[in-house]
């Protein structure tokens, strides 16, 4: 132990010269002391730290007393709600920030290891490295800290408190009632999003001179090029857009105000005697409603009367249409990854500091403005959606709905990627990888 002169007649002692070493009874000592109020800021918080807060709760629940963790991993968020049941008033969350993040590191955190107890008599303060798991608590870590004792009136006792003070109020009130919004945070996804999503869909549009106008009805697919087998397997989903004739052209976006759309799946795959690799009979289905010819990867697809068609296919693909759809109601995405992107959405921006430049570079662009470094709060994690297809079929309106507009906000951050038709046929007869719409409360 030595005297520090900055320090009315107190104490300052180093932990632990050993490394590895439990600081449980010491810690537990120091928390108990502080009878007038108890305060204290620790990144990461797990069960065995709550056990040792626990304790102590009668002080966590003094009017000026409080506990900070931040929300990052591995912080347990079960054992903060627990924690919050015992003084329910006084703990807190850290949400971090956005910004600055670190290139390949991470984003801000509030990092801080620190305990103020501040006693009748005296106020000890504990500065170290110890976080509030058992691998730190009981000595599994080589760890380091600070044990200090002195007047509450002294310098380091009042840096310290307003230090506290900055982890409290750059962090939230911890409530029960947030706890998916806390566990989307820690894991930088959202899982109740507001979209469903399904993979793997194929998408016609195809023009009807007489569209069908009740369900179900039977669609004969009669395909001539073999380039287009890759969209087919049983029960596949279908989108089948009806436009009116001569509406589906290259280069013109298609109407959807004026489309129909109906709801169905594959119900069966035939090769023909006439495929190349896999020779197999003609079916009739005799029972189909309707036809549509793909002679080839040019013409657009055109419903017909069923038992009409003009080709001779090499593949044959039947579909059910159970029911209608809305129009505009679903985005239709060609890309390989999904388009929904989760980002955190942050509170109003705060310059810190200048950052130099040899540093700099090691931020990412939305860190900095000029050579200021930004924090931006984290607040929620929300959704983007890039949709890539096709510049005649890929954009859709989302129907605005008075009573939903979480989804319009969404639906307003999308953007659309257009790909390049490797063949004309391409935009009006495609495999969405990924289908997202809206998700509706039941």
């Amino acid at each position: 132990m030595t005297t520090d002169p900055s320090i009315s007649n107190g104490t300052i002692q180093f932990i632990h010269p050993h490394g590895q070493v439990s600081v449980l009874a010491e810690v537990s000592s120091l928390l108990g002391s502080g009878n007038r109020l108890l305060r204290g800021a620790v990144c990461f918080l797990t069960e065995p730290g709550r056990v040792l807060l626990s304790r102590h709760r009668a002080l966590l629940n003094l009017p000026d007393s409080f506990f900070v963790a931040s929300v990052a991993k591995p912080t347990n968020l079960d054992s903060m709600l627990r924690l919050h049941r015992q003084a329910p008033k006084n703990i807190y969350i850290h949400l971090g920030g956005r910004t600055p993040e670190e290139k390949r590191v991470g984003r801000s955190l509030m990092h801080s290891k620190v305990f103020l107890a501040e006693g009748t008599e005296e106020s000890r303060l504990w500065v170290g490295s110890h976080n509030l798991t058992a691998m730190a608590i009981e000595g599994g870590n080589i760890e380091a800290g600070v044990k200090i004792t002195g007047s509450a009136s002294s310098a380091v006792m009042i840096d310290a408190a307003a230090h506290l003070d900055v982890c409290r109020n750059t962090a939230e009130l911890f409530d029960p009632s947030q706890m998916d919004r806390y566990r989307d945070i820690q894991n930088g996804w959202t899982r109740d999003s507001e979209w469903n999503s399904e993979k793997d869909v194929l998408v016609i549009h195809a023009e009807a001179p007489s569209p069908p106008h009740a369900a179900s009805f039977i669609v004969h697919v009669h395909l001539v090029p073999t380039k287009l087998d890759r969209l087919f397997n049983m029960d596949r989903p279908v989108r089948l857009f009806l436009h009116s004739s001569g509406a589906l052209c290259l280069g013109k976006p298609v109407d959807y105000d004026s489309a129909m759309l109906w709801v169905g799946e594959i119900t069966a795959v035939v090769r023909t005697d006439l495929h190349p690799k896999n020779r197999g009979a003609r079916g009739q289905f005799a029972s189909a409603n309707y036809d549509i010819d793909i002679p080839d990867l040019r013409t657009p697809p055109v419903l017909m009367p069923g038992g009409t068609s003009c080709v001779n296919p090499k593949t044959q693909v039947v579909i059910r249409a159970d029911r209608r759809g809305e129009t505009g109601e679903e985005l239709y995405s060609i890309d390989q990854k999904s388009p929904l992107t989760n980002f955190l959405d942050c509170a109003a921006e705060l310059d810190l500091h200048q950052v130099s430049d040899e540093m700099a570079r090691f931020f990412t662009p939305e860190s900095l403005h000029g050579n200021m470094l930004v924090y931006r709060p984290a607040t929620q994690v929300k959704q983007d959606l890039k949709v890539r297809g096709y510049d005649e079929t890929v954009r859709a309106k989302v129907p605005r709905q008075s009573d939903r507009p979480e989804i319009f906000e969404a639906t307003e951050r999308a953007q659309y990627l257009l790909a390049e038709p490797r063949n004309p046929i391409d935009p009006f007869f495609f495999l969405s990888k990924h289908l997202v719409r809206p998700r509706r409360d039941e």
